[in-house]
């Protein structure tokens, strides 16, 4: 089973409906049609966009992932970046978006 970290201030895009059933089928790796998760990959250490789907793929079952955000589509999800680093600069007078998430988050 992947490790998924959840954000304990969750970005959820506007469009995304039953948002709690949607949480709760990821975390028990039931498949989610239109649902992409931003999350930072804990190896790599960067943040990016994937189909909720990959993480039904063994090649995820050991890699750890912070989820910082859920949308509905692809678009919606840079949408929700765009405003992950408008607060970012807002609280840091800085970009560094991985010491904002970092410090803010729950198993």
């Amino acid at each position: 089973m992947n490790k998924l970290k959840w954000y304990d201030k969750l970005y959820i895009g506007k469009d995304l409906d039953k948002v709690n059933k949607v949480i709760s089928n990821i975390k028990k790796n039931k498949f989610q049609f239109d649902v992409f998760i931003i999350a930072f990959n804990s190896r790599t250490v960067e943040l990016a966009i994937y189909p909720s789907y990959v993480f039904l793929q063994k090649y995820y079952n050991n890699e750890e992932f912070m989820v910082v955000g859920l949308a509905s589509c692809k678009e919606e999800a840079m949408y929700l970046i765009s405003d992950m680093l408008n607060d970012c600069y807002s609280l840091q007078n800085d970009y560094n978006i991985n010491q904002m998430f970092i410090s803010h988050r729950k198993e």
